[in-house]
């Protein structure tokens, strides 16, 4: 009941803000679309009173469309007064038929709209409360023994650390100084992990580009609505870590499609096959909307390091988040270059501070965001798979009116801001890569790259793919699959030449690799 009911209040807390209705006004008229062009949206609710507001909204919108047969969704969820307008005129996603424009609404549906948030009320608050440690700590919502690792695999669990093989003592868990570390190899066999190739964990620190954030174009595709891994989405914050390119550690699997599919590669499953004595030993800390400011404090709350544990290759991409947010003067919320290098120092000095000494971390910049609008703005949106109405252009210009926009200064129809979000950047970058070199630590080794988003279009086009095909299809925002298998590729190449400059930067490989393969198999798994 627990988890159930989490699932549906962290679903809400990934759709929250805005005006003119904000996201309740953008989450009513996506399932007017749907519902508008014959998709089937009532399994989506669960039973009993758990579904009882999905319920209610959809049955609203049904009665609504029976009587107002000409109305477009966006007139649907006004005649809701879901959709509202605070100044001037609504926000449309959908071109408005003559008929809605004249269209005086005499007829009262207030009855149909409940109005009233679900976290406020008895049955959600209790839950909602208990999130607020995961939600917020982004620490695990279920570990026994305090000790940052837990057993189940979403809320902040085995898909974003390492699984806990024993949650009755704090000092045993993936990556622990002990021999007791959920590595799978029997303590008898502890020379199967020689002090020549010593063991290195990984943690991935970042954004939601990190986190691996993806909505399902099942979703929202009304002639292809699957709804199976709903609720597993939602209790992760609809971000998929264990398939990322910073700490993917297993393929993907026909039970997962169609709600997500493609290739995988990580760093840490790199660093497993560089030594197995690594396994499980691995962290993603991304968290969907961190910038540099947030950043230290994310890491003091949800990153984890034993004192005497093995080092730690650590990465820190925010490649978007301080030049992004849902302003309309969106660049007066930028992070300046002196804001940037000084939050940064300060979570490099912090983890300076708490990771073993002969550490390694690659810093990496902001990507150039125009790649969005270029490549996506004239292609139809999943959402209008039957209609063929709306295109990325109209989605971007949709979020922006409601102010709920991930991104106003790259997802967006002004060229001009386009590239002043791009110059600030490369300001960005500028100013840290130039920083980073001047600054000394006692423990790690610190190396700033850009992101190499160029690398990955230019090799993506060179196997026969598209650009388009890199940028999730559903928010035209984040990184697809496709993206972070092959980011993990190139990644890999900026560490292995860091190594060359920066000897130590990556473990040595274990000549025991074999041997621990054969014994051990696959380790205990995940």
């Amino acid at each position: 009941m627990l988890r159930s009911l989490a699932a549906a209040s962290a679903l809400t807390t990934v759709i929250a803000g805005g005006v003119n209705g904000g996201t309740d006004c953008a989450t009513c008229t996506i399932a007017a679309s749907i519902m508008k062009q014959d998709g089937e949206l009532s399994k989506i609710c669960k039973p009993g009173s758990e579904g009882e507001t999905c319920r209610i909204l959809l049955k609203a919108i049904e009665e609504v469309l029976k009587v107002e047969k000409d109305a477009s969704p966006d007139g649907v969820c006004q005649i809701l007064d879901i959709c509202t307008k605070e100044s001037g005129e609504y926000c449309r996603l959908y071109p408005a038929p003559a008929s809605e424009l004249k269209r005086n609404h005499k007829r009262d549906y207030s009855h149909l709209n409940s109005g009233k948030g679900w976290c406020n009320s008895t049955i959600f608050k209790p839950v909602c409360d208990a999130l607020n440690n995961f939600g917020n700590n982004h620490t695990p919502l279920e570990d026994l023994d305090h000790d940052g690792y837990s057993t189940i695999e979403t809320f902040r669990g085995t898909s974003w650390k390492g699984k806990d093989c024993d949650e009755e003592f704090a000092s045993v868990h993936p990556g622990a100084a002990s021999t007791d570390n959920c590595n799978g190899i029997n303590v008898d066999y502890f020379d199967y992990c020689p002090d020549s190739s010593p063991r290195m964990g990984f943690a991935a620190l970042g954004d939601s580009a990190t986190a691996h954030f993806h909505l399902p174009a099942c979703f929202f595709t009304p002639d292809n609505l699957n709804f199976s891994l709903a609720e597993f989405a939602a209790e992760n914050e609809f971000d998929w870590p264990q398939y990322s390119w910073g700490t993917a550690f297993k393929n993907i699997t026909d039970a997962m499609h169609p709600t997500i599919a493609g290739p995988t590669d990580s760093i840490y499953m790199r660093l497993k096959e560089v030594n197995r004595c690594n396994h499980r030993d691995y962290q993603n800390v991304g968290v969907n909307g961190a910038r540099s400011t947030s950043m230290q404090k994310i890491t003091e709350t949800a990153f984890v390091r034993d004192v005497g544990a093995p080092r730690m290759l650590v990465t820190l991409a925010l490649i978007g988040n301080d030049v992004c947010n849902g302003h309309p003067d969106t660049i007066a919320h930028m992070t300046t270059p002196e804001r940037f290098v000084e939050a940064n120092t300060a979570t490099l000095r912090y983890l300076d501070s708490v990771l073993p000494k002969g550490s390694s971390l690659l810093s990496m910049g902001l990507v150039d965001g125009r790649i969005l609008f270029d490549n996506m703005a004239q292609r139809i949106h999943p959402m209008s798979s039957v209609d063929k109405v709306v295109t990325y252009e109209d989605v971007y210009t949709y979020l922006n009116c409601l102010e709920i926009s991930p991104c106003t200064g790259w997802m967006n129809s002004n060229e001009t801001l386009r590239n002043a979000t791009t110059a600030r950047a490369q300001q960005l970058n500028q100013a840290w890569s130039q920083a980073l070199p001047n600054l000394t630590f006692e423990n790690l080794t610190a190396v700033y790259a850009d992101y190499p988003l160029p690398e990955v279009v230019a090799e993506w086009n060179k196997r026969g793919g598209q650009t388009w095909q890199l940028i999730e299809p559903v928010d035209g925002f984040h990184p697809s699959q496709i993206a972070h298998a092959l980011s993990a590729e190139q990644i890999w190449k900026i560490m292995q030449k860091a190594n060359l400059s920066h000897p130590g930067f990556l473990p040595s490989h274990n000549p025991m690799n074999s041997e621990i393969e054969r014994i051990f198999g696959d380790q205990g798994g995940y």
